[in-house]
């Protein structure tokens, strides 16, 4: 970890907030948009179907990832299939029905941490570390760092909440 968890938290790169990964899926203007891959190397699929110029998913995406009994299977990647500890009805929703059907809760926070943990390679968390702190607190409801302090979600939730800087 790039910062020191048990005493005021120095930031490098604060990274961005599940608000804008909700919306911007692919990169525009300098930011980056969704990671390409996992630090496990599988793919991480949004699941829009139509990008528009600027990198944001269209109306008709933003109601479909809304819908939370939707008509047909919603396509992207799983909440589940990247965080192993996650469980039903959360770990079968994909991670854009999490962002736009969760806001506010420890999972919409978590994309958006790992999420920044792929993009930026001085985020507060390295990708392996932001995967394991995550599905320690799913897991468990906490998560206890180097230094043997124990984080609860709402606790990390906050700290990362707090470090967006869009």
């Amino acid at each position: 970890m790039s910062g020191n968890m048990s005493g005021p938290v120095q930031y490098c790169v604060g990274g961005l907030s599940p608000g804008y990964y909700k919306s911007n899926v692919e990169p525009h203007g300098g930011d980056p948009g969704w990671p390409t891959s996992t630090h496990m190397g599988a793919s991480i699929e949004h699941g829009a179907a139509n990008v528009l110029g600027n990198g944001t998913i269209s109306r008709a995406d933003k109601e479909r990832f809304s819908d939370p009994n939707p008509a047909a299977p919603v396509p992207g990647t799983k909440f589940g299939a990247i965080f192993s500890s996650a469980e039903d009805p959360i770990a079968s929703m994909t991670l854009m029905q999490v962002l736009w059907q969760k806001s506010g809760s420890f999972e919409f926070h978590a994309v958006a941490m790992y999420f920044n943990s792929l993009n930026f390679s001085s985020y507060m968390f390295k990708p392996a570390v932001a995967h394991s702190i995550i599905n320690s607190i799913l897991a468990t409801g906490s998560y206890i760092d180097q230094n043997g302090h124990s984080w609860s979600a709402d606790e990390m939730k906050t700290l990362v909440d707090q470090s967006y800087h869009t």
